[in-house]
């Protein structure tokens, strides 16, 4: 597969304000709240969280495309190439896979499409780790944003942004959060790696709520009529049970928009990927057992995750792409880890795989994809459509965001 690649300049651009947001909702309901420990109970039942404040309508330049202050050894992460690789199976050479059927054309990469911004003390340390989604003619991103807080304990606190562009490639940033730690089981680590899914004209999102008070993340949700205000729903599966990881711990939700068999799908999990179904979307029953695992010798031999929000294809079999990692090949110049493919289950039954990626569809090749918190990462949360073009949105070594766009299949050529 030939991938194309672009660097935009370093340059910053300034934008139109947008318009006005929509007016500040009424406060929601709480069941739970505060400080104290994590109310296993009352969650469940689908507590709620009061909406943070209305962002104000003023919107920043282009965030600034130069490089970050250098960050010292208490400022990064543990999960560097070399401990995620030590003793794992590196990937085995193999011919590329044909384009996904989704596709219309080769991938071209556009680098560092945004990066943190140190004058902004909530997005100062990363930007990272997008979700996307289309609406009236532009392309929004919820994107992952974490200050300096926490420096050798939790690495940043994370908080949710917005971000909006007509042509998908440049973005202006609205200038306060969307979205952050309110809650007991998202102190001192955030709101981190959305995921979003519009159903019935609302928006559902799921991210991974990390509090480093009791070492544990858990997959929550929010909800939204307009991308601003969210309705905190709480931890989704707060009893699930995945060893060695305590009870409890979750992370990145895929939500199908549609229903399968009467059924809303989730796929959700951060080493194995696991199926979860609802009739109602907040009542959740996962299956115990995993529907996808790592394969060693793959792109994805040391874990798999998923993306962005799945979808059906015209026969109603559910497409995935999803996130694997990997030492790289024996004696190659590849650089390894964070890769994204695609898999495809079956409608009839959705934990059955119908096919899997041999190779990557997007891998790491790029200087902002080897280099940054976190080495060797292309993470992928985002897909959107707009003007005849897919748009694949991902993290760069946890520290900017870049996106893949081609040609939609069956798009119109000019």
């Amino acid at each position: 597969m030939v991938i194309q690649r672009t660097r935009r300049s370093t340059g910053s651009k300034r934008a139109e304000p947008n318009e006005a947001p929509a007016a500040p909702q009424p406060p929601h309901s709480q069941k739970a709240s505060g400080s104290g420990p994590f109310d296993r109970e009352a969650y469940r039942e689908g507590a709620v969280a009061k909406p943070l404040e209305a962002s104000p309508a003023v919107v920043l330049p282009s965030l600034p495309l130069g490089d970050p202050a250098p960050l010292s050894a208490d400022q990064l992460p543990e999960n560097q190439p070399d401990a995620r690789f030590a003793g794992k199976t590196p990937a085995l050479a193999r011919p590329a896979d044909p384009l996904p059927a989704f596709l219309g054309g080769p991938l071209t990469k556009h680098s560092r499409i945004l990066g943190p911004d140190p004058s902004v003390p909530w997005r100062a340390k990363s930007v990272m780790n997008p979700t996307a989604i289309t609406r009236d003619g532009k392309v929004y991103l919820l994107v992952r944003a974490e200050d300096h807080s926490g420096a050798g304990q939790w690495f940043g606190t994370s908080r949710i942004g917005l971000a909006e562009s007509s042509d998908g490639i440049n973005f202006t940033v609205r200038d306060e959060p969307v979205l952050g730690p309110t809650e007991p089981y998202e102190a001192h680590g955030g709101c981190e790696d959305p995921r979003i899914t519009e159903i019935d004209g609302k928006y559902y999102l799921t991210y991974t709520a990390f509090s480093y008070d009791d070492k544990m993340a858990r997959l929550a949700m929010a909800v939204s009529d307009d991308l601003v205000h969210w309705e905190k729903k709480g931890p989704l599966f707060p009893d699930f049970h995945n060893p060695p990881n305590p009870d409890g711990w979750t992370k990145s939700g895929a939500l199908l928009p549609q229903k399968v068999n009467g059924e809303y799908l989730m796929y959700f999990g951060d080493a194995k990927v696991f199926l979860a179904r609802s009739k109602d979307l907040v009542h959740w029953q996962a299956d115990p057992e995993p529907v996808l695992e790592p394969r060693p010798g793959y792109f994805d031999g040391n874990l798999v995750e998923p993306g962005p929000a799945p979808w059906l294809d015209d026969e109603g079999n559910v497409h995935l792409l999803y996130n694997g990692d990997a030492p790289p090949p024996v004696g190659s110049d590849e650089a390894g880890g964070y890769a994204s493919g695609e898999v495809v289950f079956s409608g009839a039954d959705p934990r059955q795989i119908l096919s899997r990626a041999s190779t990557p569809l997007l891998k790491v090749t790029e200087p902002d994809e080897m280099t940054g918190q976190v080495g060797n990462v292309l993470f992928l949360e985002g897909k959107a459509e707009l003007n005849g073009k897919v748009f694949l949105y991902y993290g760069m070594a946890d520290s900017y965001i870049g996106v893949a766009e081609a040609p939609a299949a069956g798009a119109k050529k000019a």
